[in-house]
């Protein structure tokens, strides 16, 4: 009774009415009383005007496995009462490799660094994990972790959270203590949830990774070896797939500087990530991140629509993606998906400006076709 539920209230009533599922992250960020030390709180974010006023410090563990118990009474697979089942997946905490959503982050010893973020998202995934087997049994393994942004280092975060170090090895000596890994708990996790974004969510799939620590969306691959070391130590279940939580691009306009993307190749973007995402077997989903640009040209303007609603050339883009790639001269690649369609159907692809027909595809069941198209000067 003394949380504000109604917002979500009436999501979830909409999402059942429409036929959707929700995967609900419970996020940052939190009360004062709900930090190990309120006194600490606000403590300053550089460059986040947005956030300053926000507390991440030291979030308590025990108070967020509180709030999740909450939540999933409410809102979980066997909830009682009119705004249960609508939850497909949870998710725990946000980006927590930033210190924009924990702090602090790090912490330097005469044996090493210890990661202190991931110490702390460590425990506070396992308390609201608990809650949630706890209260709603189905969902206990449904449960995402991660939620890392592509920067500021998410893979030595995920691999400390999950007991090794940078190299994805088990901690030893002193450190392994220091990193709160002194008696390994493996975590159930479900999968593991990316925002891979290129930096600043410009550029295309072929935007270059300069750091190995990263993961923006070419890179994500590099996620695949940091799940078969935890599952090859026992940090984690085996077979784990990839959940591609947050994703988009900034388009100009809204946003003025010079590196955003133009409207257009915004919307083509969109469809080449896709293609990215849909070859590589061990991402099981992919959501679009924004659906409606906030408007303020400081953050991020990744939506399908402008801020008072008008639509981008992306809408529709997003709705049938299309990708062609040149595989040689007389032969290309057709890939894309109809998203408006309920199950397998047969689109009609054309060249465009012609009634030219180059296929009629049986797609799968998640409306996704791709075919291989022979002919001169394809």
């Amino acid at each position: 009774p003394g949380y504000q539920w109604g917002m979500y209230d009436s999501l979830v009533d909409r999402a059942r009415r429409n036929g959707m599922k929700l995967v609900v992250a419970l996020s940052p960020s939190i009360p004062y009383w709900a930090s190990e030390e309120p006194a600490r709180c606000p403590h300053r974010i550089g460059g986040y005007a947005h956030l300053t006023k926000s507390c991440m410090w030291k979030p308590s563990p025990a108070l967020f496995g509180q709030f999740v118990e909450a939540a999933v009474k409410r809102y979980g697979t066997t909830a009682r009462g009119p705004y249960g089942g609508q939850v497909a997946l949870w998710s725990l905490w946000n980006e927590p490799n930033l210190e924009h959503y924990i702090w602090p982050q790090l912490k330097r010893t005469r044996y090493g660094i210890v990661d202190l973020a991931a110490l702390r998202y460590r425990k506070l995934w396992l308390a609201g994990w608990k809650a949630i087997a706890r209260h709603d049994p189905p969902s206990r393994g449904k449960v995402l972790f991660g939620e890392t942004a592509a920067i500021s280092s998410p893979m030595d975060t995920l691999y400390a959270a999950l007991c090794l170090d940078e190299q994805g090895d088990p901690f030893t000596g002193r450190l392994r203590a220091l990193q709160g890994c002194a008696r390994v708990k493996r975590l159930p996790i479900g999968g593991l949830a990316l925002h891979p974004y290129n930096n600043f969510a410009i550029g295309s799939v072929f935007t270059r990774s300069y750091t190995k620590d990263s993961l923006p969306m070419g890179y994500v691959s590099r996620a695949h070896r940091l799940l078969d070391r935890a599952a090859r130590f026992g940090r984690i279940p085996p077979r784990r797939g990839i959940y591609v939580t947050e994703f988009g691009f900034q388009s100009s306009p809204p946003n003025p500087f010079g590196d955003a993307l133009s409207l257009s190749r915004q919307a083509s973007a969109i469809n080449e990530a896709d293609r990215l995402f849909f070859a590589d077997r061990r991402v099981r989903a992919v959501a679009q991140y924004e659906l409606f640009d906030v408007g303020n040209p400081g953050e991020f303007n990744t939506g399908l629509r402008f801020a008072d609603g008008e639509r981008k050339p992306a809408f529709d883009a997003y709705r049938m993606p299309l990708v062609v790639t040149r595989l040689s001269p007389d032969r290309v690649e057709i890939w894309g998906q109809v998203r408006p369609a309920t199950g397998r159907t047969q689109p009609l692809v054309e060249i465009a400006g012609s009634d030219s027909v180059v296929g009629r595809p049986t797609t799968n069941a998640a409306g996704y076709y791709r075919f291989v198209l022979r002919r001169g000067g394809a």
